[in-house]
């Protein structure tokens, strides 16, 4: 995730507790982002990076292949 928001966004050094929205990400960098990491294997709608917005709520409850959980449930117990 950490490669694919830099890319699209063009910032290096993205500190991965932070919102995406915070290193100039909008609704159209969004989407990109949505459809890269689905791409990549990774099952991720924008709602999903809307309202979790950061790199590690994403990518904690997720593996390749696997959707996010709804938000405000538990996790569930995944091995990465």
């Amino acid at each position: 995730m950490v490669t694919i928001v830099s890319e699209i966004i063009g910032v290096g050094g993205i500190d991965t507790s932070r919102s995406f929205f915070e290193f100039g990400g909008d609704s159209v960098s969004g989407v990109q982002i949505v459809s890269r990491a689905n791409a990549e294997g990774i099952d991720l709608t924008l709602q999903d990076l809307f309202e979790l917005q950061t790199i590690d709520q994403i990518a904690a409850p997720c593996a390749p292949g696997e959707a996010a959980p709804p938000v405000g449930s538990e996790p569930a117990n995944r091995s990465r």
